[in-house]
């Protein structure tokens, strides 16, 4: 797998499931569990429902990489969300993502944990008003949520050295 966020190739640990997800905030007719767990990445169409409006937390455990040496990064690669997210590693926000920022990046090596929980909050409003001409228009009848895959990647040459916490 080729990376922007790096010159060489990469080693990737994709973050896929299972993930707990549970409701923070929303649409008072929510008809399924208002919590529970899932593979990502998905919208939450099946597990809420495509009418969904609000902010849903999605959480997920793992363990710190082996045999790093002091020379090598890590990033967290959020590749999409729909609409906005906040993301936490650890109980520390790393930053933001929100739809059509493309893969967005955060250093975490020293965030790591012998075990670790990344939540990352999605959320779509329900008065979300776009112009036509915002790329997510193409959605707007669907459901948000962590719809891009989530992984690790370690490597030596960052492309960017600013991702360096």
């Amino acid at each position: 797998m080729t990376s922007p966020f790096f010159h060489e190739q990469p080693h990737v640990i994709r973050l896929r499931g299972p993930w707990q997800y549970a409701v923070l905030e929303g649409t008072p007719t929510i008809t399924a569990e208002p919590s529970g767990q899932l593979q990502l990445p998905a919208d939450w169409s099946t597990t809420l429902g495509a009418d969904f409006r609000g902010t849903v937390r999605y959480s997920r455990n793992f363990g710190c990489p082996t045999g790093l040496t002091d020379l090598v990064h890590i990033l967290l690669v959020v590749s999409a969300v729909d609409y906005s997210a906040n993301i936490q590693l650890n109980g520390q926000t790393l930053g933001r993502a929100t739809w059509g920022d493309g893969p967005q990046a955060f250093a975490i090596r020293e965030h790591l944990q012998p075990r670790n929980q990344l939540d990352i909050d999605i959320s779509l409003p329900i008065d979300l008003d776009l112009p036509a001409e915002h790329n997510r228009a193409q959605r707007n009848a669907q459901a948000g949520g962590l719809i891009g895959e989530v992984r690790l990647e370690i490597g030596h040459d960052l492309a960017d050295p600013a991702l360096v916490s």
